[in-house]
């Protein structure tokens, strides 16, 4: 395939997720599917099973007498049995007539579609498939079957995007002798040779150059099932042996549910005082162990499906504070994790120095090409602070002294880090500014280029101070300082002490607006505030940083009819010159950010405030397919779209620190109450 500009991918690839698309993900593998588990990039450009980044098939299509299986019962995202992993469908075939072979021969016809039940368990690196043709007919028929399979090896990031090219790339189809399986091989730009083997399982299926077909018989009044098999990989894969009882998708649920027992009775703090708070409970527990995946430090929460299916640092570390008081264990191996992943060296094409936390690591082909960055990207000014944070706030847990000694040389570099990198030596400010070479304009959070503005529309200059920034500064301080304290250290100690209480009375003389009434949205590199009002304000709550009078009227002010939509806080005011409902961030709302504000309501004891706000994001959290929060939704006025929020196109629908928003929510209530 030649080049395509980017323009034109755009074009070709929109990124909306329908009611039609749903997600599937277990450790590396994710992706997207129709409604009756089909796989077809040629109708909805986003489709696919990808494989640590890259799509391993592009086409997975069923046909029964060359037609496609009607699905007749709903489809969820993340599994709709009795695993998260288990996905499970009824669908219907074409009318059997007479034109259908019969063992009788005769003109007898089916008055009705044929029934087909589907099965698909997704594996860490591909799944298992299984469709069962039932025949309700008093005689044998023989049914018209094939399946269509490609696969294109695109890098997820490119379907994005990402790169204003594509490499072209020649797929290979090389039939595995003796098995009814076909592999699909390509050695990609980045010289890594990625395979998909598809192997099916019926003695009536041969392969062909589409994928694989046959005629099934299925006796009357009975059934007759097909298995496929589909195995990812970056090596060469031995063909599997033919045989006919490999471990079925029944079993594989049976022993997923035994791992779900364990993985929930670790949750076990986690208390719901209604059914209602139960069943969300258990709804978030099933999304975050779908994101959870294995690495050498522990489970470690990928960011989101489909689009940020891979670690982030911000990300993760949100997920660590929002769990940390229900499983402290968690949290500790996604301190191990990005421990290991620490920038080591100056690198400027990745945003990396010396002690800096990842902001994003990416597998794939197009993370390893040079002009791209995002392999191992370090390009986010509030990780290496929340990094401190949560690692001081694992220890008050926990008391785990031996893993906080194992992880002190990286919290060390980390300091170090702001010290000698992050600081504005002028404000003392921790800033950052935008990447030349590809990377990030804006590295808060709010990571739209649009996203930080002065209050006329201008972007603000760089460098640039975010409030929050300051916030987690503050607790890194105080974090490392007590800790400092536990080793002994405490001349060390006192230091960091004076700079958590210098950094307080700086951030409230410069950040504060009373012009909006609440702290600045930024400080650009001027020394100019930018007086937009904005849910940034609330994140300053969570932290403590503001002074007690000030976060009072910041609590006030961000519930005011401008901010607060009915189903949430929006990231901006609507009277802003930016706003707009159906942005990324300048005006939606964000579960994550919402669960942030109501915590840091209650820190300050405006507990009616904090009421009000978690019983609105309850309430909305009932609106949402499958009762779960996706990563942002837009910011309509409750009034204006009756009783429900109006989804946002492209947002992830499951999130890390989405999901993991409902055990803060349901913390703080606790708390409350």
């Amino acid at each position: 395939m030649s080049g395509v500009d980017r323009s034109e991918l755009r074009q070709k690839v929109p990124l909306t997720l329908t009611p039609n698309d749903h997600l599937f993900k277990n450790g590396d593998l994710s992706g997207i599917w129709g409604n009756a588990m089909e796989i077809d990039s040629h109708q909805r450009g986003i489709h696919g099973a990808y494989w640590k980044g890259m799509r391993h098939l592009s086409l997975f299509l069923i046909f029964i007498d060359g037609k496609p299986p009607l699905p007749i019962t709903p489809l969820t995202d993340g599994g709709n049995g009795s695993s998260p992993f288990l996905f499970t469908s009824m669908l219907l075939g074409p009318t059997i007539t007479s034109e259908l072979s019969t063992k009788r021969g005769d003109s007898f016809f089916v008055d009705g579609p044929l029934l087909l039940s589907q099965r698909r368990f997704c594996l860490t690196n591909g799944f298992e498939d299984e469709v069962r043709l039932e025949n309700h007919a008093p005689f044998d028929i023989r049914i018209p079957f094939s399946l269509e399979i490609d696969a294109d090896f695109r890098d997820i990031m490119d379907i994005r995007g990402i790169r204003s090219q594509w490499p072209p790339h020649n797929v290979e189809r090389i039939s595995q002798k003796d098995t009814t399986a076909l592999l699909l091989t390509c050695l990609c730009e980045d010289k890594i040779r990625r395979n998909s083997l598809v192997h099916v399982l019926n003695h009536g299926i041969a392969k062909t150059d589409k994928g694989f077909e046959g005629e099934i018989l299925i006796p009357a009044k009975g059934s007759e099932v097909i298995r496929t098999s589909c195995r990812f990989s970056e090596k060469s894969m031995e063909p599997p042996r033919n045989d006919s009882s490999p471990t079925t998708i029944s079993r594989l649920a049976a022993l997923d549910k035994k791992k779900e027992r364990l993985f929930n009775a670790k949750w076990a703090g986690i208390h719901a005082s209604t059914s209602l708070l139960g069943r969300w409970k258990r709804n978030a527990l099933r999304d975050l162990r779908i994101l959870l995946t294995p690495q050498p430090t522990g489970p470690y929460p990928y960011a989101g499906v489909p689009w940020f299916s891979t670690p982030f640092g911000r990300d993760a570390l949100i997920t660590g504070f929002f769990s940390l008081w229900a499983n402290p264990e968690l949290s500790k191996s996604i301190l191990a994790f990005l421990s290991k992943h620490q920038a080591k060296h100056v690198d400027t094409l990745r945003d990396a120095q010396p002690g800096k936390i990842l902001h994003e690591y990416r597998f794939g082909e197009a993370a390893k090409d040079p002009r791209i960055p995002f392999s191992s990207y370090y390009g986010s000014v509030d990780s290496t602070p929340l990094f401190v944070a949560l690692a001081a706030a694992y220890f008050q847990q926990t008391k785990n002294q031996s893993f906080l000694s194992l992880l002190r040389p990286s919290l060390d570099r980390a300091m170090e880090w702001i010290d000698r990198f992050g600081l504005d030596p002028t404000s003392g400010f921790l800033v950052y500014s935008g990447d030349l070479e590809g990377g990030l304009v804006q590295k808060g959070w709010k990571d739209s280029g649009d996203s930080i503005f002065h209050s006329d529309g201008r972007i603000a200059s760089h460098p640039i101070a975010l409030p929050e920034v300051q916030g987690y500064l503050y607790m890194a301080y105080l974090g490392y300082s007590m800790l400092l304290s536990v080793w002994g250290e405490g001349r060390k100690s006192r230091i960091y002490k004076q700079k958590a209480l210098k950094l307080k009375d700086n951030f409230n003389d410069c950040f504060w607006r009373p012009s909006i009434r609440m702290f600045a949205l930024a400080v650009d590199g001027k020394g100019h505030p930018c007086e937009v009002r904005s849910s940034n304000a609330g994140h300053v709550l969570f932290t403590g940083i503001a002074k007690h009078s000030l976060a009072r009227m910041t609590g006030k002010e961000i519930m005011a009819p401008d901010m607060f939509s009915g189903f949430g806080i929006r990231t901006i005011g609507i009277n802003e010159i930016r706003y707009n409902p159906v942005s990324y961030h300048n005006g939606s709302v964000w579960p994550h950010d919402n669960a942030l504000i109501i915590e840091g309501l209650r820190r300050y004891g405006m507990k009616n405030k904090a009421k009000r706000l978690a019983n609105a994001y309850l309430s909305t959290l009932a609106s949402f397919p499958g009762e779960r929060p996706p990563e942002l939704y837009c910011g309509f006025a409750k009034e204006s779209t009756a009783t429900t929020p109006l989804p946002y196109p492209t947002s992830c629908r499951i999130q890390a620190w989405s999901v993991s928003s409902v055990f803060l929510v349901l913390h703080s209530l606790q708390e409350i109450v």
